[in-house]
């Protein structure tokens, strides 16, 4: 079976650790879980949140975790990136 978490919530929607890469972290690591992130690209920048871009990350970010990461492009530049 596989879980994933959605945006990193673990016990209910929770604005305060939604999409942040700390949480995700955790949720990978900790538990395993795979995480379902929110992605934007921005002036060649990207940023995980749902309705805006609000925690950078870097590449390599993505990289490390990508084999648990299902990831909604939330604008056309996070698509072709």
């Amino acid at each position: 079976m596989l879980i994933i978490s959605h945006r990193g919530n673990f016990d209910g929607p929770s604005e305060e650790f939604e999409n942040k890469p700390e949480q995700i972290e955790k949720i990978i690591e900790e538990y395993g879980f795979s995480v379902e992130i929110d992605l934007w690209h921005v002036n060649n920048n990207l940023f995980l949140g749902h309705d805006k871009p609000t925690h950078k990350i870097e590449k390599e970010f993505l990289e490390k975790y990508s084999k648990f990461l299902w990831i909604h492009c939330k604008n056309y530049s996070a698509i072709d990136f």
